[in-house]
């Protein structure tokens, strides 16, 4: 009635003249002498004066009297001589809004380009002018229309091309489509990995779009296919403008090229992991399998089993059929977290209820029978005894509590056991290395790269050295002097000097070194960042990743004491202090990350979880540094923390291309999701173990995300060997019946499993189960005799022998292009080999500091001729 009102919009380029032309129909009155501007509305109601002041806007003028109904009446203006210029069949059935019944809302149409007598064109208003007619609101907008814009936007935000594609295109997408033309305007912005001149070309920084109706357009490429190994590269399109448009946001698509070039990683294979069995010690709803312990005494496994808070005993004799034989309650003690075990003595740590207290180290018999109980230091998360078993070694990793009011100090105990029953041990024995000694470093051990960032409440609000360090894993050396000790958070590692239970020193100097960082700017550091990519991208970043350890392990190669360490990465993560943030969520300076919107792409870099700790080194209030938690990859370390090999990104790349690892990368434990670990650490390396077969040194290491365990051959640490993978998890949704989530390794040497052949043990947290490996050792000569000459060639002469670690050669002859040599046993079994280039054999050295005590026969080829000899290590 008086309060209806009609709206003209200009949707053209100039402004238009009104007078003149008139309503007809159930309307009538002309319109007076005015123009409307571009993009301007004018509103007409039927009684100007009443609807201002209803509506609270301007009308400014009224027509004739008329009711303007939407029961299929006809809205129509013309021009003087009569010319209908357009109409409008306004009415009441779908697909016309249902809502306009003399209490409904006011009506706009979407378009003023598309067909009016179409009510799919139209759309309701949902303003409200606070009014109310009768009991129901009035939803009405006068002078507020506004010209819906044709929507474009990439039909994906993102999508991988092969490098020999040639020709491709990416579809854009039109919705609220007019007659005007669309034109886009684009750009290659900074941060892609590609080149636009070398990998991909576009034959125009625009694309005009001629739109009549709703749909899918092509914006064409070309892709250079340069036959070389190079990285996945990425590039991005970034538009610029837009004309007659508005662009849904994002403005930008991130294209990948995978490169078709890249060899592919080869597992060596000379080391066969034969899977036995896999065993559960009860449902994984109600149970864990986190670290077991083998006791060689009474071929039985022991279990820290975390979420039934247990210690589950595992009759072991026939390592192919275990069975549960026993399992004790550790309620009345703590929460177990590990175990150890040496010729019947078995050792399990458990942290306190309260985080307040400390928490305890038990010590049972094979049957589970409590000998012992004494107390440990905060969260005591990690025990292990020397090799000798003389000594027990506990991490106590001293956590704080969540609200971060409290901060528990790190610390390590030594119990020395030696000539002592288990039973009269007290609590003097306990010795404890604390780290008191280094909270007047603070500053300096900082300044070296040691994570030092704690917020104790009760100091205010710094934590000290001792309370920030948390000793997270043990290795002890071969002579059992030195305990390696791995800070996982503080990415870090400290040398112990056992038998004086103090921080080891050289000089003045604690023997306590920052990690480092690792690039991931450079291509063999390039890994895959993002969970919602539909393809595995291997790209250089602006970023480093912090190694933080998990498992550690020491091993002696080439006379010489090195650790080998899974880096899995850690973050610190409670309510009272959260360092983690997604790179999306971060104020990047713009100097260090040009373009940080693109940058902080979900399919770029955005979703990854990174630290905020000194990632603003100028202290503006950005971010300039980012730190990625862990650095997907083993590496090997020298005596003293220096870094000597790293796996780089062998672990990702083999994982996207072998047959499991394809099913399952960068799948969490608990997802068969691929990719949904991408956005944190990846596979996540969990723990290791070393072992020497055959004179090779090796390492095993369990990937706590995807499963499975990796082998690398570590003879030469400078030259590390890839030698397989194996994983028993199955591509099926339950995981009750699967191997998911290897915490702890295990290896069983020959000579003390139980049926006489060299174990390994996975303990699967998540799955609750172990996973049993028979180890295969490399192919082994069956016989030395077809090997020896029919009659040898004159003796040589060699020294010393007996001999400990090196054997002195002199031939026969003084110059030679090559020597190749091999070491036997006397079972004919080859133990060491290997190929020197010799240009004066006066001198040649062998090592034989890996060797065990025994008869060995020398072999050595040269000049076509073969010298063999005998020789004995004494050790």
């Amino acid at each position: 009635d008086s309060l209806e009102f009609i709206e003209i919009y200009n949707k053209g380029l100039q402004k238009i003249p009104l007078g003149g032309l008139e309503f007809k129909n159930i309307l009538g009155g002309s319109l007076s002498e005015m123009t409307i501007d571009t993009a301007q509305a004018i509103a007409i109601a039927a009684d100007s004066t009443k609807a201002r002041k209803f509506y609270k806007t301007k009308f400014l003028q009224q027509w004739k009297v008329g009711v303007l109904g939407n029961g299929g009446s006809i809205v129509s203006i013309s021009n003087s001589l009569g010319t209908l210029l357009d109409s409008v069949n306004y009415d009441d059935v779908a697909p016309w809004p249902l809502a306009p019944d003399g209490n409904g809302p006011s009506l706009s149409l979407i378009n003023p380009t598309k067909d009016n007598n179409l009510g799919v064109n139209w759309k309701s208003s949902t303003d409200s002018v606070k009014r109310n007619f009768g009991l129901n609101p009035v939803l009405a907008s006068p002078n507020k229309y506004k010209l819906e814009q044709a929507i474009v936007k990439f039909k994906q935000p993102t999508k991988t091309f092969n490098e020999n594609l040639g020709n491709g295109f990416i579809e854009v997408e039109v919705k609220n489509a007019s007659v005007d033309s669309i034109k886009l305007y684009y750009s290659f912005p900074a941060y892609a990995t590609s080149n636009p001149t070398l990998d991909y070309s576009f034959s125009s920084n625009s694309l005009t779009l001629v739109p009549f109706k709703d749909s899918t357009y092509k914006v064409p490429f070309t892709i250079s296919n340069d036959n070389q190994i190079e990285l996945d590269e990425y590039f991005v399109l970034n538009i610029d403008s837009i004309k007659n448009g508005k662009f849904d946001s994002p403005r930008y698509f991130v294209g990948f090229i995978k490169d078709n070039d890249d060899t592919l990683i080869t597992a060596a294979n000379k080391i066969k992991l034969n899977h036995l069995t896999s065993f559960k010690n009860g449902s994984n709803t109600k149970n864990s399998s986190e670290i077991s312990a083998y006791d060689k005494l009474s071929k039985r496994l022991f279990i820290a089993n975390s979420v039934n808070n247990r210690l589950d005993k595992v009759k072991f004799n026939l390592p192919f059929n275990p069975v549960l034989e026993d399992t004790l309650a550790l309620d009345s003690f703590g929460f177990i977290n590990s175990v150890a075990a040496y010729n019947g003595i078995i050792v399990a740590v458990v942290e306190a209820k309260d985080t307040l207290n400390k928490g305890r180290v038990l010590f049972f018999d094979t049957n589970l029978v409590l000998i012992k109980n004494l107390q440990a230091g905060y969260l005591p998360d990690m025990v292990c005894f020397t090799h000798d078993g003389n000594k027990i070694l506990i991490a106590n990793e001293g956590e704080p509590s969540d609200s971060y009011f409290t901060d528990n100090p790190g610390s390590i105990n030594i119990i020395d056991i030696f000539n002592k029953t288990i039973a009269s041990l007290n609590q003097s024995d306990v010795k404890e290395v604390d780290f008191t000694v280094l909270n007047n470093q603070k500053a300096s051990l900082k300044a070296q790269g040691i994570r030092l960032f704690g917020n104790a409440g009760m100091i205010n609000g710094n934590s000290t050295v001792a309370q920030d360090l948390e000793p997270e894993y043990i290795t002890i050396s071969e002579d059992n002097k030195i305990a390696y000790v791995a800070l996982q958070e503080n990415n870090a590692m400290m040398m112990i000097d056992i038998d004086s239970a103090k921080i080891k020193q050289v000089g003045a100097n604690f023997i306590i070194k920052s990690l480092g960082l690792k690039d991931h700017s450079l291509s063999e550091n390039a890994l895959d960042v993002s969970d919602i990519n539909d393809a595995v991208q291997f790209n250089t970043w602006k970023l480093k990743g912090m190694y933080m350890p998990d498992a550690i392990s020491c091993f002696k190669a080439q006379n010489k004491n090195y650790i080998i360490s899974a880096n899995e990465g850690d973050a610190r993560d409670y309510d009272g202090l959260s360092e983690t943030s997604r790179v999306s969520a971060l104020n990047l300076d713009s100097a260090q990350f040009p373009n940080p919107t693109i940058y902080k792409s979900g399919n770029l870099l955005g979703r990854l979880n990174v630290s905020k700790v000194d990632a603003d080194t100028d202290n503006d209030g950005d971010v300039d540094v980012l730190y990625a938690f862990g650095s997907r990859s083993v590496s090997i370390w020298d005596s003293v923390g220096n870094l000597i090999w790293d796996s780089k990104n062998t672990l990702e790349k083999f994982l996207s291309q072998d047959s499991i690892g394809k099913l399952f990368f960068n799948a969490s434990n608990t997802s068969r999701t691929k990719k949904n670990r991408s956005d944190d650490k990846g596979p996540e390396p969990e723990g290791i173990c070393t072992a020497t077969l055959n004179g090779q040194v090796y390492a095993f290491v369990t990937l706590e995300r995807i499963g499975g365990v990796m082998t690398f051959n570590v003879t030469n640490p400078l030259q590390p060997v890839f030698e397989n993978y194996a994983n028993t998890r199955k591509n099926i949704v339950s995981t009750d019946s699967t191997d998911l989530g290897p915490e702890g390794v295990v290896f069983i040497p020959a000579n003390e499993s139980p049926n006489n052949k060299n174990l390994l043990i996975l303990s699967n947290e998540i799955s609750s189960s172990i996973t049993i490996y028979e180890v295969m050792p490399p192919p082994v000569v069956s016989s030395i005799v077809d090997k020896m000459p029919s009659s040898t060639e004159q003796q040589f002469v060699m020294y010393p022998n007996p001999v400990n670690d090196i054997l002195n050669v002199k031939l026969p002859i003084t110059e030679a292009k090559s020597v190749v040599y091999n070491i036997y046993d006397l079972k004919g079994n080859r133990v060491k080999s290997n190929t020197l280039d010799a240009n004066n054999l006066n001198n040649l050295i062998i090592p034989t500091n890996e060797l065990i005590k025994g008869n060995y026969i020398l072999i050595i080829q040269a000049n076509g001729k073969i010298y063999p000899k005998q020789f004995i290590v004494a050790r």
